[in-house]
């Protein structure tokens, strides 16, 4: 039997893009656990893992003195919660009518595809009032498709009004204007060479066996990598794909 390529079907796809949902169902759902992952950042029991992990950190308390004899001022601080935006036009812009910056914008411009991370803190001096205040954290990459992203549940249709194809999925980052996933370190390597978890431990490491920073770390990198049942240079690679 002759392979059917659908030709005709695709091109009528391409321009009467469906207004609903994507062609592609079962694509859409292997994507969906990266996107999930990303949202599980703001979405979630207690606010997200952004602000379990800030209540992990709880508050710190710093002295002035340089003096071992003495402590000094205390400064006691914390942060209260941590909100991620959605990416948006610099503030120096004061000549965009739409404040929204979508992914097409930043391939074309060789930009991040990047929102603010903003922070409320709170603290005090001496065990005095506590004053708060919201600050700026820095930028963080935003998945594509992802609940912090301006594609989020657009239909084909309103993908291709935005300049996007019209089966995009998502779950990528954009940095620089370049398209880059997030793949394990030990993947890498793996598909690299023909290499054993000892070689890559070694390598590593190398004389550095006291940093226990260091190995604690390349342990879990290994053991976390053991679940995806990959043992050869060829299975990583046709995991790949």
């Amino acid at each position: 039997m002759g392979a059917q390529f659908r030709t005709l079907e695709r091109e009528q796809r391409f321009q009467n893009p469906p207004k609903d949902k994507s062609a592609f169902p079962l694509l859409t759902e292997a994507v969906a656990p990266h996107i999930g992952s990303f949202n599980a950042l703001t979405e979630g029991p207690n606010g997200g893992l952004l602000n379990v992990g800030v209540k992990d950190i709880g508050a710190k308390t710093v002295f002035d003195s340089s003096d071992p004899d003495r402590l000094g001022n205390k400064l006691s601080i914390r942060v209260d919660s941590v909100s991620l935006a959605r990416p948006l036009v610099p503030p120096t812009d004061k000549l965009s009518v739409n404040r929204k910056t979508f992914p097409s914008e930043c391939r074309e411009r060789m930009s991040s595809y990047r929102a603010k991370l903003v922070m409320k803190l709170s603290w005090s001096v001496n065990d005095g009032p506590e004053e708060s205040e919201t600050r700026d954290g820095g930028n963080v990459p935003i998945m594509l498709k992802s609940n912090r992203c301006h594609l989020e549940k657009m239909s084909p249709k309103q993908l291709v009004d935005a300049k996007e194809e019209s089966d995009e999925l998502g779950g990528y980052f954009i940095v620089n204007g370049i398209e880059k996933l997030v793949l394990p370190a030990v993947m890498i390597l793996k598909a690299l060479m023909e290499t054993s978890d000892r070689d890559i431990f070694d390598g590593i490491v190398a004389a550095d066996t006291s940093n226990s920073f260091l190995t604690d770390r390349l342990e879990l990198l290994l053991r976390t990598y053991k679940r995806y049942n990959l043992h050869s240079k060829n299975e990583t690679l046709a995991y790949f794909g």
